[in-house]
């Protein structure tokens, strides 16, 4: 817990506006066990979230520890279903700045200290519908101040892996 006397390094109306802008029911349902797991604190500890409370989200969470100097981020988990449609696999590989767009929203969650949430709708001029990418990234630290992980969840529609083409 952060002590009183501290200011807390999270800003409460950027997660109050990025919580808000969330479509998918299952990411919602996840900032909710977040906000819910960190109590008074400005971020939840690794040891506050139990994959067992989450079976409905296993498929397609996100686990990264943050490392440093320079920033990288090692995949500790990325659920089956993500892997699949991604049509790789990132459990225990590790990325960096190297990885351009792909990397950047994890960056951000721990230089602006708070849950970062990216959606985009992309069509393949297939005469299909038009898929849609939402994924929520939020903070967790051990010392209350500096981002230790990212925990996370991503939802994809439509999308096509190379297997799939």
């Amino acid at each position: 817990m952060i002590p009183s006397d501290r200011v807390c390094p999270l800003d409460e109306t950027a997660v109050e506006k990025t919580f808000a802008k969330l479509r998918a029911p299952a990411l919602r349902d996840l900032a909710g066990y977040w906000l819910a797991r960190r109590g008074a604190a400005a971020m939840p500890r690794r040891a506050d979230i139990d994959p067992i409370d989450l079976p409905s989200h296993l498929a397609r969470l996100i686990l990264a520890d943050v490392l440093h100097a320079p920033m990288r981020f090692h995949f500790r988990v990325v659920g089956t279903e993500l892997e699949h449609q991604l049509g790789q696999r990132y459990t225990g590989t590790t990325i960096d700045d190297s990885a351009g767009a792909f990397f950047k929203p994890y960056k951000a969650v721990v230089e602006q200290v708070r849950p970062i949430r990216e959606y985009i709708r992309y069509d393949f001029d297939d005469g299909g519908p038009i898929g849609e990418f939402e994924r929520l990234l939020m903070p967790l630290s051990e010392d209350g101040e500096n981002v230790t992980m990212v925990f996370g969840e991503a939802i994809y529609t439509r999308l096509m892996t190379r297997e799939g083409l």
